[in-house]
């Protein structure tokens, strides 16, 4: 790959600057599986919260949708357009941040 092209996506931008967490995201894995994984235990994309317990979701894998709260059925991506922005409601809803165990009434809905 070519090095300008590397440096353009490691570098950030204005939706994706760490702001007063970029020492908290440096303490995140570095291997890009586990850190995937870890990122997706944080959200529920709109479409799983639509089906529900079923399709890809039949196994509860992304989490047990009865459980998210009806009075947030919203698309936070749509109010949380940082980086920043979602990871201190992240932090709001659980005060551990990213973890494998976050219960599904607190994690965020992106698309």
């Amino acid at each position: 790959m070519r090095r300008d092209i590397l440096e353009h996506y490691k570098s950030t931008g204005t939706y994706t600057y760490a702001g007063p967490y970029s020492e908290y995201f440096k303490s995140l894995p570095d291997d890009i599986r586990q850190l995937g994984n870890l990122i997706c235990s944080q959200v529920i994309h709109r479409v799983t919260l639509r089906e529900g317990n079923s399709g890809a979701n039949s196994d509860l894998r992304y989490g047990d949708m009865t459980r998210f709260p009806w009075y947030r059925l919203r698309c936070e991506d749509d109010v949380l357009m940082t980086a920043a922005a979602m990871t201190a409601e992240l932090f709001r809803l659980d005060d551990r941040g990213f973890t494998f165990q976050r219960a599904t009434e607190n994690k965020i809905v992106v698309t």
